[in-house]
Parts: C-alpha cells; sequence; structure tokens
C-alpha cells in the first residue's frame, strides 16, 4: 500500500472523529444531550457493523480494493449529508419513545442515519486490515494519527456551527476518495470533493438542526419560537449554541435550544443604586471587600454584588459567547456591569481558577449553576458537577476570609446531597456545620429553588434571629438554622458524626454521600442497582414534561442502561450469533476474539477516565478534551507503527507494560497534577501530554500486532475481530461511567490496568497454543 492509500486512512479517521463531534453537538441542540449520547454511541456501533457485513458479504469480497474505498469515501460524504437531512425531516421526540408507536419508527430513523457514515469509514478500516494486514501497524497508527488530528480541528470547526463542522467532515472525507482510487479514475471521484467545498461557501441555515417538540420555553415550543424570529442573536462555540430570546422579565440567553437558561436583566443606573432586599443580603452585607461569582451567566449576581457596594467583583463564567454577549452586543442593556471599573470578568473553569486564585472572597455565590449541556465528547451522559464536590467546596471555603459566607443555590430536591458535601468539607478543616450552615428553599414545596450558605465564622445568637426574619420576609421556608431541634435531614447530616453520616448515606433511597473530584456525579441520585424496568421505561413517558424530567427523573440512568442493553444485543446479532453459525470456527476464534473485545474495552475505559482526570487540570473541559484525546490517539499512533519491530513473542510484556504504566498514573497523577496546577496553561498542557504519552504508546502496540499475527493464521477471521473492539468500545463509554459513579475515576483506570493484564495472559496462552517461543 503506497502514501496514498495511507493518507487516505488519516482523512477518513480524521473525518469520522468530526463527524462524531458534530452529531453530538447537532444532537445535544436538537434533543436532549443524554439521548445526544445514545444516538452518537448507537452509531458507533457501525464500524461493527460494517466488520460482520465484510465478514459474510461476497460482493464485498469481490470488489478491487481501491474501488471499494474509494466508494466507501464518497458513500460517507453523502450520508452524513443525507443523515443531517432526514433527521432534520423527522420529529423525534425520545421523552415520548413509549408513548406513541411512530416515535419508535422515527427512532430507528434516526439511528439510521446517524449510523450510515461510521458503517462506511467501518468499511475502509475492515477492508483494510483484511487485505493487507501486513501493513496492519502502519494503517492503524495513521488511523489513529488522523483521528487525533480530527479532534484537534473539530474544535475550531465546531465554533462556525456544528453543521458547518459536518459538512467539514464530508469535505475531508469526499477528499480521501481520489487517494484511493487508480490513478486513472482520480479526477473522476475528486469532483464530489469540489461539490461539498463549495456548498460550504453557501449559506446553511437551511441546514440548521430542527428542535425536538418536548423543548419548550413559557409553554411554546423552541422551534415554533425560533421560526418567528425569537432569537435575536445565534452563537456557536465547541461546547454549545446560545441565542438571546425575549422574556417576561426581559431577555433571556438560551444555552442549547431550551437545555439550560440564563437571565439576561434588564438594568440601569437607578436599579444599581436600589439596596439589596432579597435573601442574597445573607451573604452580600454591606461595603465588603471582594466578592467571587461563580458562573455570572448574564449578570444578575454581579449586579446584587454591585448594590451591594462590593469594591471588587470577580466573575467568572466557563463560556466565553455569554461573556461576549454581556460585554459587547448586550452591554448596554445590563447597564454595562461588567465593564464596570469595580468588576473583573474571566473566562474560565470556576474550579480551575480558584485554584490558581490566591485572594481571600468576602463572598462566593454560585447560583443555580446546573450543567444540562453536553461536553463536547459527549462521552458522559450523566453531568460532571466539578464545581459542588467535596474538594470544590473545601476550595471555596479556603477562599473565605474571616467573616466571609459561601451562598450556593440549587432546586430543593438536590439540597441534602449538597448539605452532606459542606459537612463534609467542613469536616476536613475541623469546623463544626452545625453552627455554619443556613439552608432554606422557596415556596410550595417541593421547589425548583432552594439554597444552602455556609460561613466561615460560626453564626451567633443575634444573627441568627436576623437570617430567620430575612427569609420569612422573602416568604422563603427556613430548612435549617443554627440551634434548629426540628428532626431534618439536614440537622441530622449537620451534628452527625463520620460514622452516623455514613450510616445515614446507606440508610438513603438516593444517593446521599457527597460527591468528590474522583466520582463527581453530583445530579447522579438514584442508585442503578435500586432501578426496575417500570422506572426505566417511565423516562421514555415523559412527553410535554421532559424539562421536569431531566431534573427530576433518573433519565441519565436509564439512558446508560437503554444504551448497554442495545450494545449488548448488537454484540450478539453482529459477532456471536453469526460466528455460531460457523461452528467449526468459532471454538477457535473465541479467545482472539475475546481479546481484541478487552483491547477495546480497556483502551475507551482509559480514555474516559483521563477526560476527567485532567478536565480541573487544563482548565477548559473542551480543551481537556482537545489535549488528552487528541494526543492519547496520536502516540498511540506512533505505538501502533512501532509495532512493526516487534516480535510476537513481546506482545505479552507490551500489555504487561501498558497495565503497569495506567497503575502507576492512577496512583500519582493526583498528587503530580496538584503540584503543577500553578503553571500558566501551555506547561500544563506540556505535563499532561507528558504523564499520558508512555501509556498511549504502549496502548498503540497490542492491536496491529495481533491483528497481523491473525492475518497470517486466518485472514477471514480479522473481520469478527475488528468488529468486536468496535463493539467494545461502545460497551465501555456505557460501563466507565457506571463503574465511575461506584468506585471513581480512579476505579476506571484500575479496571483497565486489570483488563490489560487479562490481555497479556489471553496473549501468553495465544503465543504458546501455536508453539510460539517465549
Amino acid at each position: 500500500m503506497s502514501w496514498p492509500g495511507f493518507f487516505g486512512v488519516f482523512l477518513i479517521s480524521c473525518a469520522t472523529l468530526i463527524a462524531q463531534l458534530a452529531w453530538t453537538r447537532i444532537l445535544s441542540i436538537s434533543l436532549w444531550y443524554h439521548f445526544a449520547f445514545l444516538v452518537v454511541s448507537t452509531a458507533m456501533l457501525g464500524f461493527g457493523g460494517a466488520a460482520a457485513t465484510y465478514a459474510v458479504s461476497r460482493r464485498l469480497a469481490a470488489l478491487s480494493l481501491s474501488a471499494l474505498l474509494a466508494g466507501s469515501a464518497l458513500a460517507l460524504s453523502v450520508a452524513a449529508l443525507g443523515g443531517l437531512l432526514l433527521t432534520n425531516a423527522v420529529p423525534f421526540a425520545p421523552f415520548s419513545l413509549l408513548e406513541s408507536p411512530v416515535q419508535l419508527l422515527y427512532g430507528a430513523l434516526y439511528v439510521v442515519a446517524i449510523t450510515a457514515p461510521f458503517f462506511c469509514a467501518g468499511l475502509v478500516i475492515t477492508a483494510l486490515f483484511s487485505r493487507v494486514h501486513q501493513q496492519a501497524g502502519r494503517i492503524y497508527a495513521w488511523d489513529l494519527v488522523g483521528a487525533g488530528l480530527g479532534c484537534l480541528l473539530a474544535l475550531p470547526l465546531l465554533g462556525l456551527g456544528p453543521v458547518r463542522a459536518l459538512l467539514s467532515a464530508a469535505l475531508v472525507a469526499a477528499c480521501a476518495a481520489p487517494l484511493f482510487a487508480g490513478s486513472g479514475r482520480r479526477l473522476h471521484y475528486g469532483l464530489p470533493a469540489l461539490l461539498f467545498g463549495a456548498l460550504l461557501l453557501l449559506p446553511v441555515g437551511w441546514l440548521e438542526p430542527s428542535i425536538t417538540p418536548t423543548k419548550r420555553l413559557g409553554g411554546q415550543p423552541v422551534q415554533e419560537l425560533l421560526k418567528r424570529g425569537m432569537s435575536s442573536r445565534t452563537l456557536h462555540n465547541a461546547f454549545s449554541r446560545v441565542d438571546v430570546m425575549p422574556a417576561a422579565w426581559g431577555k433571556r440567553i438560551v444555552i442549547d435550544a431550551g437545555t439550560a437558561v440564563t437571565r439576561l436583566p434588564r438594568l440601569d443606573a437607578a436599579a444599581l443604586k436600589a439596596p439589596l432586599t432579597d435573601e442574597r443580603q445573607l451573604v452580600l452585607r454591606a461595603q465588603q471587600q471582594r466578592v467571587l461569582i461563580i458562573g455570572s451567566g448574564g449578570g444578575w449576581e454581579v449586579a446584587a454584588a454591585l448594590r451591594s457596594q462590593a469594591r471588587r467583583v470577580v466573575a467568572v463564567e466557563i463560556n466565553g459567547l455569554i461573556n461576549r454577549l454581556v460585554t459587547e452586543r448586550f452591554a448596554d442593556y445590563t447597564a454595562r456591569i461588567f465593564l464596570h471599573p469595580a468588576v473583573e470578568l474571566h473566562t474560565a473553569e470556576a474550579r480551575s481558577y480558584i485554584r490558581r486564585e490566591q485572594r481571600q472572597f468576602d463572598a462566593i455565590l454560585a447560583a443555580h449553576t446546573i450543567t444540562n449541556a453536553a461536553a463536547a465528547s459527549g462521552a458522559m451522559s450523566l453531568a460532571e458537577e466539578y464545581v459542588l464536590t467535596v474538594e470544590a467546596i473545601g476550595d471555596y471555603i479556603d477562599r473565605l476570609a474571616g467573616s466571609g459566607r459561601l451562598f450556593i443555590s440549587r432546586p430543593e430536591a438536590q439540597l441534602p446531597r449538597l448539605v452532606a458535601t459542606a459537612v463534609e468539607a467542613l469536616a476536613r478543616r475541623s469546623l463544626s456545620a452545625a453552627e455554619r450552615v443556613v439552608v432554606f428553599a422557596g415556596r410550595p414545596a417541593p421547589n425548583f429553588y432552594g439554597a444552602v450558605v455556609v460561613t466561615r465564622a460560626p453564626i451567633i445568637g443575634s444573627e441568627r434571629a436576623w437570617m430567620r426574619r430575612v427569609l420569612i420576609d422573602q416568604r422563603l421556608r427556613p430548612l435549617y438554622l443554627p440551634g434548629s431541634r426540628a428532626p431534618t435531614v439536614f440537622r441530622r447530616l449537620v451534628t452527625a458524626n463520620a460514622v452516623d453520616r455514613e450510616a445515614l448515606y446507606r440508610a438513603s433511597r438516593t444517593r446521599l454521600a457527597p460527591a468528590t473530584d474522583d466520582r463527581p456525579f453530583f445530579n447522579h441520585r438514584s442508585r442503578f442497582s435500586q432501578l426496575n424496568v417500570r422506572q426505566v421505561a417511565q423516562v421514555f413517558r415523559q412527553g410535554q414534561l421532559a424539562r421536569a424530567a431531566v431534573e427530576a427523573a433518573p433519565v441519565a440512568e436509564a439512558v446508560l442502561i437503554a444504551l448497554l442493553v442495545e450494545s449488548l444485543v448488537f454484540a450478539l446479532a453482529l459477532i456471536a450469533l453469526p460466528l455460531l453459525r460457523r461452528r467449526t470456527r468459532a471454538g477457535a476464534a473465541l479467545l482472539p476474539l475475546t481479546f481484541f473485545f478487552l483491547i477495546g474495552l480497556s483502551f475507551i475505559f482509559v480514555e474516559s477516565a483521563l477526560i476527567q482526570s485532567f478536565a480541573l487540570f487544563i482548565g477548559q473541559p473542551v480543551h481537556a478534551f482537545a489535549v488528552v484525546v487528541g494526543s492519547l490517539l496520536i502516540c498511540a499512533g506512533i505505538g501502533s507503527s512501532l509495532s512493526g519491530r516487534l516480535a510476537d513473542r513481546r506482545l505479552p510484556w507490551v500489555l504487561g507494560a501498558a497495565a503497569l504504566a495506567i497503575g502507576v498514573f492512577a496512583l500519582t497523577a493526583p498528587r503530580l497534577i496538584s503540584l503543577a496546577l500553578g503553571a500558566a496553561l501551555p506547561w500544563r498542557v506540556f505535563v499532561a501530554v507528558g504523564m499520558l504519552a508512555p501509556m498511549a504508546l504502549l496502548m498503540g502496540v497490542p492491536l496491529p500486532t495481533m491483528i497481523a499475527r491473525l492475518g497470517r493464521e486466518s485472514a477471514a477471521a480479522i473481520p469478527w475481530a475488528w468488529g468486536a473492539n468496535a463493539i467494545a468500545s461502545v460497551v465501555g463509554a456505557v460501563l466507565a461511567v457506571i463503574i465511575a459513579t461506584e468506585l471513581g475515576f480512579s476505579g476506571v483506570l484500575i479496571s483497565a490496568a486489570a483488563l490489560y493484564l487479562v490481555g497479556a495472559m489471553i496473549a501468553f496462552g495465544l503465543l504458546r497454543r501455536d508453539g510460539t517461543k517465549l
């Protein structure tokens, strides 16, 4: 195989990764982000379907390699555009999946539309591994490096909007077709690339995602509001779409077409001079030195801090698009509060920022920082809330001045876990929670609004009485104040010792134990072991109650279970059953297929855990994704390119070394990351790449080595092996989240190391079976 073919593999893998991220964003906008993860992960099973199809299809086997590769590359491009048109035409409402039979049809059409491009990409890799297995190391190297570069390119492309990113993926795939074709047909196969290039230069408003009817604002479908031109501004970045739409109180900033909303208050000079009279005066006392706002959004809390005459207001917002809106287009609308001399605005992840911030604050506010938008990777269906872990609240407490106060608001249903988290953070600092915690909620009960106040110093008697009066005046329900005798869960939490708190956590029907940086799933309240079929099915019967279900129902858990079941069914249908029909080969194939499945499982375990391990360290989750996945794939590609120089008998040792490297990382990374956290971003990226490179190099070796070996023995088994590996990546993405909720991401890494050790034992057994001298 010559260099044009290898470069074609590079382009196909690059296009596939861009398409995966583009679809994640498109579906996060058109559906709810949980279902974006479900549909895209299902589509990735297209790789397994392609492998199985190639293994049983005589027609594909009869095609010349150049015709098959060039045709698949063009088909990928066409399928990407066709899939977008089809999903826009289908009014899919996943929360009504079990309410209306037609929604099952719509869901199937969605899966087919999105799976098609990945199926085509899978055909390219499967055909190459099957027919050119002697060069498996180089093929896999170009595949991984292409995917790594695709990950890096996807971020700026998504800034142009997910539709243009998907069209860019189609263009990149179309450019691979002439490289695969014979020299006499390259011009013929190159014409579609020109057409896709021209399409990218045209307006793409007609291709914008169609929003599911269950996404509503003010009782009206978001899609109808957009059709009526109610969005005065639409912006995109790598992890969100932002619209500005009217509301009764002024304007609202709508994220991902209704997934989350932040208010954009209409302010003037008089409003900023009015004294603060609401419950925020519990923490925003007059003329404080410094106030920190976590998740400043449209500026509601910033305005409150200015009304309390704070001398310095530090606002931290992770979404740069929102910061652009409030400092440029809508600066005058909000009385230019973000341009006020006392205000400094930072685009940053709050935890990473506060770890590097050395100043003390008199008040820290985190008002309804609810993360419902999908991460760029789409790899985690449960929203990771790093701002609400024990370590996070500990960081906030450490940044409070002597009489400083922390204010965190959340839906009332989440208050018990939030209090448990605050109590644990205080206990680690030998501070009594019973004297430092206030809990209240709105009326009626239960309410979407509730809050916890944590103070650095004990709350004395006169302050308690004043706080109670403020809450009563604001028609709020005091749920706990220091000195309270009511036998509530809050009083039990703040007065219990460590042993009694653990007993409370175990006795709770929902998850009450605090979230940690290793297990940052604050929103994950349902235990997997307690879910039953009825509860899972009920999630898909929510209909117009979809928005409430996102907060109250176990949506993420139900989607994960559905995807796990679906993946196992696909594995049975695409791999196990076809092999059982070939009984003479099934026994011999079982051990190699198990090896490829375990390698795929362990690789995705490591990838998922590393993204989370570096999320705080890098600072921006989307940048962490780019650095981790891009570096991991590129370094693994380098390892793959070196695999051809490795004798088969060395493979068990490589697998053992990979397991050791992963285990060492799991044990040492937290300390190393903490030491380097204060460094500048380029140095943090350098440290991150240096830490993951040894693992990645070793992880790139096993698959091509075993593919080449399998090709020498039975090339017909290669498609099945590649299919097993592809299906394992989907199963592994789900299992990684489930394991992380129970054992943390360190547990995911240890599990990956154990799987590599099992893989080493299987490789050792295969080599001994064949008489290879070890």
